[in-house]
Protein backbone atom coordinates (compact mmCIF):
# COMPACT_ATOMS: atom_id res chain seq x y z
CA UNK A 1 0.00 0.00 0.00
CA UNK A 2 1.49 3.21 -0.67
CA UNK A 3 -0.82 6.98 -0.39
CA UNK A 4 1.26 9.80 -2.04
CA UNK A 5 -0.35 13.65 -0.91
CA UNK A 6 -0.56 16.26 -3.59
CA UNK A 7 -0.95 20.07 -3.38
CA UNK A 8 -4.36 22.32 -3.55
CA UNK A 9 -4.36 24.85 -5.88
CA UNK A 10 -3.81 28.06 -4.12
CA UNK A 11 -7.74 29.09 -4.28
CA UNK A 12 -8.30 26.48 -3.03
CA UNK A 13 -6.00 26.21 0.31
CA UNK A 14 -8.40 27.70 2.47
CA UNK A 15 -11.20 25.49 1.46
CA UNK A 16 -9.14 21.55 0.97
CA UNK A 17 -8.00 20.14 4.06
CA UNK A 18 -6.03 17.35 2.05
CA UNK A 19 -5.66 15.78 -1.38
CA UNK A 20 -4.27 12.22 -1.46
CA UNK A 21 -3.86 9.13 -3.83
CA UNK A 22 -4.08 5.70 -2.56
CA UNK A 23 -2.82 2.85 -3.95
CA UNK A 24 -2.74 -1.26 -3.36
CA UNK A 25 -1.61 -3.47 -6.35
CA UNK A 26 -2.40 -6.57 -4.14
CA UNK A 27 -5.85 -4.99 -3.28
CA UNK A 28 -6.73 -4.21 0.30
CA UNK A 29 -5.37 -7.14 2.90
CA UNK A 30 -7.75 -9.01 3.71
CA UNK A 31 -6.68 -9.91 7.82
CA UNK A 32 -6.71 -5.94 8.15
CA UNK A 33 -9.95 -4.34 9.63
CA UNK A 34 -9.81 -2.06 7.18
CA UNK A 35 -11.68 0.89 8.71
CA UNK A 36 -11.72 4.71 7.95
CA UNK A 37 -13.08 6.01 11.39
CA UNK A 38 -15.21 9.19 11.81
CA UNK A 39 -12.69 12.77 11.39
CA UNK A 40 -15.31 15.29 10.81
CA UNK A 41 -14.13 15.79 7.16
CA UNK A 42 -16.59 15.26 3.78
CA UNK A 43 -14.71 13.73 1.13
CA UNK A 44 -14.92 13.91 -2.53
CA UNK A 45 -13.08 10.31 -3.91
CA UNK A 46 -12.69 8.92 -7.03
CA UNK A 47 -11.20 5.62 -7.82
CA UNK A 48 -9.10 5.96 -10.55
CA UNK A 49 -7.77 1.48 -10.63
CA UNK A 50 -10.28 -1.21 -10.15
CA UNK A 51 -13.28 -0.65 -7.35
CA UNK A 52 -13.93 -1.11 -3.95
CA UNK A 53 -16.52 -1.47 -1.43
CA UNK A 54 -17.81 0.07 1.30
CA UNK A 55 -20.06 -0.15 4.23
CA UNK A 56 -21.42 1.80 7.08
CA UNK A 57 -24.24 1.83 9.23
CA UNK A 58 -25.67 -0.90 7.22
CA UNK A 59 -25.42 0.99 3.64
CA UNK A 60 -23.40 -0.96 0.83
CA UNK A 61 -22.20 1.26 -2.16
CA UNK A 62 -19.60 0.29 -4.94
CA UNK A 63 -17.05 2.65 -5.80
CA UNK A 64 -16.36 1.48 -9.53
CA UNK A 65 -13.16 2.87 -11.47
CA UNK A 66 -13.89 7.03 -12.36
CA UNK A 67 -17.35 6.91 -10.71
CA UNK A 68 -16.95 10.46 -8.29
CA UNK A 69 -18.85 10.33 -4.83
CA UNK A 70 -19.22 12.32 -1.88
CA UNK A 71 -18.91 11.59 1.14
CA UNK A 72 -20.88 13.40 4.12
CA UNK A 73 -19.63 13.58 7.19
CA UNK A 74 -19.70 10.20 8.86
CA UNK A 75 -20.32 9.47 12.18
CA UNK A 76 -19.95 5.66 12.40
CA UNK A 77 -16.99 3.65 11.14
CA UNK A 78 -16.44 2.82 7.56
CA UNK A 79 -15.29 -0.47 6.48
CA UNK A 80 -13.52 -1.08 3.34
CA UNK A 81 -12.77 -4.37 1.23
CA UNK A 82 -10.86 -4.24 -2.65
CA UNK A 83 -9.63 -7.93 -3.43
CA UNK A 84 -8.01 -6.11 -6.59
CA UNK A 85 -5.70 -3.64 -7.54
CA UNK A 86 -7.02 -0.43 -6.48
CA UNK A 87 -6.33 3.15 -6.93
CA UNK A 88 -8.40 5.95 -5.00
CA UNK A 89 -8.08 9.26 -5.14
CA UNK A 90 -9.30 11.67 -2.22
CA UNK A 91 -9.70 15.19 -1.89
CA UNK A 92 -10.61 15.66 2.13
CA UNK A 93 -12.94 19.33 2.31
CA UNK A 94 -12.74 21.64 5.57
CA UNK A 95 -16.16 21.68 7.36
CA UNK A 96 -17.02 25.35 6.63
CA UNK A 97 -16.11 24.89 3.02
CA UNK A 98 -18.28 21.95 1.88
CA UNK A 99 -21.38 24.06 1.52
CA UNK A 100 -19.70 26.16 -0.80
CA UNK A 101 -18.09 23.37 -2.93
CA UNK A 102 -20.86 21.14 -2.88
CA UNK A 103 -23.70 23.11 -3.21
CA UNK A 104 -26.28 21.40 -0.90
CA UNK A 105 -27.05 21.52 3.06
CA UNK A 106 -25.10 19.30 4.74
CA UNK A 107 -27.33 17.39 6.65
CA UNK A 108 -28.55 16.10 3.16
CA UNK A 109 -25.37 14.09 3.21
CA UNK A 110 -24.32 13.28 6.35
CA UNK A 111 -23.59 9.12 7.25
CA UNK A 112 -24.05 8.46 3.38
CA UNK A 113 -22.15 8.87 0.14
CA UNK A 114 -23.87 10.31 -3.08
CA UNK A 115 -22.46 10.24 -6.76
CA UNK A 116 -21.61 13.20 -7.69
CA UNK A 117 -23.43 13.06 -10.68
CA UNK A 118 -26.24 13.94 -8.41
CA UNK A 119 -25.09 17.50 -7.28
CA UNK A 120 -23.67 18.79 -10.92
CA UNK A 121 -25.29 21.63 -12.84
CA UNK A 122 -25.81 20.96 -16.17
CA UNK A 123 -22.87 23.58 -17.31
CA UNK A 124 -20.61 21.11 -15.77
CA UNK A 125 -21.25 18.04 -16.54
CA UNK A 126 -18.42 18.97 -19.76
CA UNK A 127 -15.62 19.36 -17.36
CA UNK A 128 -17.00 16.14 -15.21
CA UNK A 129 -16.70 14.24 -18.19
CA UNK A 130 -13.43 15.33 -19.12
CA UNK A 131 -12.15 14.31 -15.49
CA UNK A 132 -13.36 10.58 -15.94
CA UNK A 133 -11.39 10.87 -19.24
CA UNK A 134 -8.17 12.35 -17.95
CA UNK A 135 -5.57 9.60 -17.94
CA UNK A 136 -3.17 10.91 -15.06
CA UNK A 137 -3.41 11.48 -11.50
CA UNK A 138 -2.64 14.74 -11.40
CA UNK A 139 -5.11 15.81 -14.48
CA UNK A 140 -7.81 13.66 -12.90
CA UNK A 141 -6.93 16.43 -9.64
CA UNK A 142 -6.45 19.49 -11.55
CA UNK A 143 -9.80 19.07 -13.36
CA UNK A 144 -11.58 18.27 -10.46
CA UNK A 145 -10.28 21.49 -8.71
CA UNK A 146 -11.00 23.36 -11.86
CA UNK A 147 -14.86 22.56 -11.31
CA UNK A 148 -14.39 23.01 -7.64
CA UNK A 149 -12.84 26.86 -8.29
CA UNK A 150 -15.88 27.39 -10.94
CA UNK A 151 -18.51 26.70 -7.97
CA UNK A 152 -16.48 28.63 -5.66
CA UNK A 153 -16.89 32.06 -8.17
CA UNK A 154 -20.90 31.58 -8.09
CA UNK A 155 -21.48 30.49 -4.45
CA UNK A 156 -22.29 31.56 -1.44
CA UNK A 157 -20.33 33.45 1.04
CA UNK A 158 -19.08 31.26 3.67
CA UNK A 159 -21.03 32.17 7.10
CA UNK A 160 -18.02 33.45 9.34
CA UNK A 161 -20.23 32.36 12.89
CA UNK A 162 -19.97 29.22 11.60
CA UNK A 163 -15.81 29.31 11.07
CA UNK A 164 -15.31 30.66 14.33
CA UNK A 165 -17.56 27.99 16.00
CA UNK A 166 -15.41 25.59 14.19
CA UNK A 167 -12.13 27.12 15.18
CA UNK A 168 -12.88 27.43 18.78
CA UNK A 169 -13.73 23.18 19.10
CA UNK A 170 -10.22 22.29 17.35
CA UNK A 171 -8.39 25.20 19.84
CA UNK A 172 -10.22 23.74 22.60
CA UNK A 173 -9.54 20.03 21.25
CA UNK A 174 -13.62 19.31 21.74
CA UNK A 175 -13.53 20.15 25.46
CA UNK A 176 -15.18 23.64 24.96
CA UNK A 177 -19.06 23.12 26.59
CA UNK A 178 -21.66 24.56 24.53
CA UNK A 179 -23.07 26.72 26.89
CA UNK A 180 -19.56 28.48 26.63
CA UNK A 181 -18.90 28.43 22.76
CA UNK A 182 -22.96 29.75 22.77
CA UNK A 183 -21.95 32.65 25.23
CA UNK A 184 -18.54 33.47 23.21
CA UNK A 185 -20.16 33.46 19.81
CA UNK A 186 -23.42 35.33 20.72
CA UNK A 187 -26.13 32.89 19.82
CA UNK A 188 -28.87 30.28 21.26
CA UNK A 189 -27.88 26.69 21.25
CA UNK A 190 -30.52 26.06 18.96
CA UNK A 191 -29.79 28.67 16.77
CA UNK A 192 -26.08 27.19 16.55
CA UNK A 193 -27.26 23.32 16.10
CA UNK A 194 -29.55 24.66 13.07
CA UNK A 195 -26.68 26.37 11.49
CA UNK A 196 -24.26 23.75 12.02
CA UNK A 197 -27.11 20.98 10.55
CA UNK A 198 -27.54 23.22 7.28
CA UNK A 199 -23.48 24.37 6.59
CA UNK A 200 -21.83 21.11 8.64
CA UNK A 201 -24.05 18.42 8.72
CA UNK A 202 -23.75 17.58 12.62
CA UNK A 203 -24.44 19.56 15.67
CA UNK A 204 -21.54 21.65 17.22
CA UNK A 205 -21.83 19.05 19.96
CA UNK A 206 -20.77 16.38 17.45
CA UNK A 207 -18.15 18.17 15.76
CA UNK A 208 -16.37 18.49 19.72
CA UNK A 209 -16.76 14.81 20.31
CA UNK A 210 -15.19 13.68 16.64
CA UNK A 211 -12.44 16.31 17.17
CA UNK A 212 -11.35 15.37 20.94
CA UNK A 213 -11.42 11.74 19.68
CA UNK A 214 -9.15 12.09 17.22
CA UNK A 215 -6.39 13.69 19.56
CA UNK A 216 -5.95 10.14 20.52
CA UNK A 217 -6.61 8.16 17.54
CA UNK A 218 -4.41 10.71 15.32
CA UNK A 219 -1.46 9.43 17.68
CA UNK A 220 -2.15 6.32 17.34
CA UNK A 221 -2.00 6.55 13.68
CA UNK A 222 1.13 7.97 13.62
CA UNK A 223 2.70 5.08 16.50
CA UNK A 224 1.79 5.80 19.79
CA UNK A 225 0.52 3.19 21.27
CA UNK A 226 -2.78 2.88 23.75
CA UNK A 227 -0.64 2.61 26.81
CA UNK A 228 1.62 5.85 25.64
CA UNK A 229 -1.66 8.55 26.03
CA UNK A 230 -3.78 6.62 28.33
CA UNK A 231 -1.84 9.34 31.08
CA UNK A 232 -3.91 12.27 29.53
CA UNK A 233 -7.06 10.04 29.26
CA UNK A 234 -8.76 11.92 32.05
CA UNK A 235 -7.98 15.32 30.88
CA UNK A 236 -10.48 14.46 28.12
CA UNK A 237 -13.02 11.97 29.31
CA UNK A 238 -14.79 11.70 32.71
CA UNK A 239 -13.65 8.43 32.78
CA UNK A 240 -12.54 4.95 31.57
CA UNK A 241 -16.15 3.60 30.49
CA UNK A 242 -17.05 6.90 28.89
CA UNK A 243 -13.38 7.03 26.95
CA UNK A 244 -14.67 3.04 25.83
CA UNK A 245 -18.09 3.90 24.87
CA UNK A 246 -16.71 6.74 22.15
CA UNK A 247 -13.91 4.83 21.50
CA UNK A 248 -16.37 1.95 19.94
CA UNK A 249 -19.29 4.26 18.52
CA UNK A 250 -16.56 6.02 16.26
CA UNK A 251 -14.34 2.46 15.33
CA UNK A 252 -16.40 -0.16 16.27
CA UNK A 253 -14.15 -1.88 18.52
CA UNK A 254 -13.11 -1.26 22.38
CA UNK A 255 -9.73 0.27 22.52
CA UNK A 256 -8.46 -3.14 23.83
CA UNK A 257 -10.45 -5.64 21.18
CA UNK A 258 -8.60 -3.02 18.43
CA UNK A 259 -5.24 -3.08 19.58
CA UNK A 260 -4.55 -6.22 19.22
CA UNK A 261 -5.66 -6.14 15.82
CA UNK A 262 -4.53 -4.65 12.53
CA UNK A 263 -6.00 -1.22 11.01
CA UNK A 264 -2.82 -0.21 8.74
CA UNK A 265 -5.63 0.65 5.57
CA UNK A 266 -7.05 3.40 8.54
CA UNK A 267 -3.30 4.34 9.85
CA UNK A 268 -1.42 5.29 6.12
CA UNK A 269 -3.67 8.17 6.23
CA UNK A 270 -2.51 9.75 9.57
CA UNK A 271 1.16 9.13 8.22
CA UNK A 272 3.34 12.18 6.62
Amino acid sequence: MHLRRLQPHPLLVPHIEDIWAFESADGLPPGDLRTIVPNGKPKVIMPYLGAIHSVSDGQAVRHDSSAMMVVGIMTTPVLLDGPGAVGIIGIQLKPASAYRLLGVSQHELTNSIHPFDDLLERRERELHNAIGAAETVEQKVALIQALFIQRLSGSVHRHTMIDQALQMIEVHTGRIPMNDLCRSLGYSRRYLDMLFAEYVGISPKLVARIVRFQHFYQRWGQGATFKQFSCDMFDYYYDQPHFIKEFKQFTGHAPVAFAQQHNEVGRIFYQD
